[in-house]
């Protein structure tokens, strides 16, 4: 008895392939939008902690901003660690991903020690 697996063996390999294509792709959106969401964050409370204060109404409002920010310091970190874990996984998969959305993962913690 001689089984020829050759054929199943290259559509097995294809098909892990495509899935691998597409988990990559599906995790590579999730990362990108959760990124851009603590970026948008960050650059939101970066421009109400920058703006001119001009009365003591802003000034109350800015200080709370800033209280605000210091109290979700925690909750960043532990938001990050999943983000870099899904950047890790899609480098060492080497998966194509631009060289800015790598600036910006290295850079956000450094945004967030400039506003606080």
């Amino acid at each position: 008895l001689c089984l020829r697996t050759q054929s199943l063996k290259y559509s097995l390999k294809a098909e892990a392939g495509a899935w691998k294509s597409l988990y990559a792709k599906h995790l590579h959106g999730l990362a990108k939008t959760a990124l851009d969401d603590q970026m948008a964050y960050l650059k939101a409370g970066e421009k109400i902690i920058n703006t001119d204060v001009v009365t003591m109404e802003e000034v109350r409002n800015t200080l709370l901003h800033l209280k605000e920010l210091e109290n979700r310091e925690a909750e960043l970190d532990l938001q990050l660690i999943p983000i870099e874990t899904m950047y890790y996984l899609l480098r060492k998969y080497e998966v194509r991903i631009p060289k800015e959305e790598f600036d910006c993962l290295s850079s956000i913690h450094q945004t967030w020690k400039g506003i606080v």
